[in-house]
């Protein structure tokens, strides 16, 4: 269950890695779009990596937010005991009998 969100967060920091360190993605949109200058190159850089960001934390957030009950404590979990639960209960099981008959 951890590695799933781990190399989720590794795939969405790893463009901002890229543009810090050698930045590769310059070299393939200048290579794409030859004919583009400097200034294009990097805003078109800047959208690939804003796509490739948002698209992580929103994969972050469905790693994260299914997880969300388990992550809290014990004592504040919602627990269904079977004598409050409605269906369960004697009233709506006499109720349900009515109706099959």
């Amino acid at each position: 269950m951890r590695l799933g969100p781990t190399l989720t967060i590794f795939a969405t920091l790893a463009p901002l890695l890229d543009i810090a360190t050698v930045d590769t993605l310059s070299g393939h949109v200048r290579d794409a779009y030859p004919d583009q200058g400097p200034g294009m190159v990097a805003a078109d850089r800047n959208t690939v990596v804003i796509y490739l960001v948002v698209t992580g934390v929103l994969g972050i957030l469905g790693w994260l937010l299914p997880a969300v009950p388990f992550l809290a404590p014990r004592s504040m979990r919602a627990r269904a005991r079977p004598e409050e639960h409605p269906a369960v209960s004697s009233v709506n099981s006499d109720k349900i009998a009515d109706l099959n008959q």
